[in-house]
């Protein structure tokens, strides 16, 4: 709500200007951490939201109003722009063309479409039918500050050539972004000496003895400048299991309130919202000096 008074900079703004490295998050809080932690920009992750909103695996699920509301909450909430995984645009080119604008609405600074099809989780979209929701969906952001990430599933390891096909065709239909699946610096050199302009990288990973599938300065001296990774679940997974653990041992909550972080002490996650900010917000109606009495923030 007061988030949204203020002027945000947008995703173009900071790819235009460097390789912007973004979380994967799924609610106000992990945006939140996201802030804290130095992040500029976030991925809001489909799955991800499955898994935390809806308790569900990551099957593709979950709806586009499951999907407009949460980005409409972080994005009301937090100073950092925002792109939306929109998996296959939850239906037809007209239905991608509304649900665009929904998220564009609900505060999306990027949408991310991809090619796959209904029929099952290894079924393609034709080149044709691809295209053309990606035309609907440029034509739905026209004249905002959101931007269409054209993303394709074809295994670059396998086919690169329709890989970069399909990339070079959605760049002529709009997209502003270009999003193909390579797992490796070797395959991520192979896009980008073949398609030209923005690029994403998603999903950096690590093998069994911690080494990460891609080097972000190296990806960036490629051209690429927009990579994401996943660990803000798990990682609040892992805490919460700790904390729970513990806590349960001692019979009482010591342990969560003397782990301090950023000065931060006692059981509640309240110090990491501003109250004031809305405070201030209501005194300029009511010409009060409401102030906030609980826990300062952060």
């Amino acid at each position: 709500m007061y988030q949204m008074k203020k002027k945000r900079t947008t995703l173009k703004e900071l790819v235009a200007k460097e390789c912007i490295v973004a979380p994967c998050i799924y609610d106000c809080m992990s945006a939140k951490a996201a802030e804290i932690a130095g992040y500029k920009a976030l991925l809001l992750s489909g799955g991800e939201i499955e898994e935390s909103f809806l308790g569900l695996p990551n099957m593709g699920i979950h709806t586009i109003d499951d999907l407009c509301k949460i980005t409409y909450n972080i994005s009301t909430v937090s100073p950092l722009p925002i792109s939306v995984d929109m998996d296959n645009g939850f239906g037809e080119p007209l239905a991608v063309f509304r649900n665009c604008e929904r998220l564009v609405r609900a505060g999306a600074m990027g949408i991310q479409l991809e090619d796959k099809a209904c029929e099952g989780p290894n079924k393609l979209l034709s080149r044709k039918d691809y295209i053309a929701k990606i035309k609907a969906a440029v034509d739905a952001v026209k004249g905002t500050d959101c931007m269409i990430i054209a993303r394709n599933h074809v295994n670059v390891a396998e086919d690169p050539e329709e890989a970069v096909a399909r990339a070079l065709e959605a760049l002529e239909a709009g997209a502003e972004m270009t999003l193909c699946l390579p797992r490796n610096m070797e395959q991520a050199k192979y896009i980008a000496d073949h398609v030209p302009g923005w690029k994403m990288f998603p999903d950096i990973g690590c093998d069994r003895n911690g080494n990460p599938s891609a080097d972000v300065p190296g990806l960036a001296a490629m051209g690429y400048n927009f990579v994401t990774m996943h660990f803000f679940l798990k990682a609040a997974m892992n805490a919460m299991i700790r904390h729970g653990r513990e806590n349960l041992k001692n019979l009482n909550n010591r342990y969560t309130c003397m782990e301090e972080i950023d000065g931060i002490y006692g059981a509640s996650a309240m110090p990491f919202m501003n109250a004031q900010d809305y405070f201030d917000l209501e005194n300029t109606w009511t010409g009060e000096n409401k102030v906030w009495k609980g826990p300062a923030p952060r």
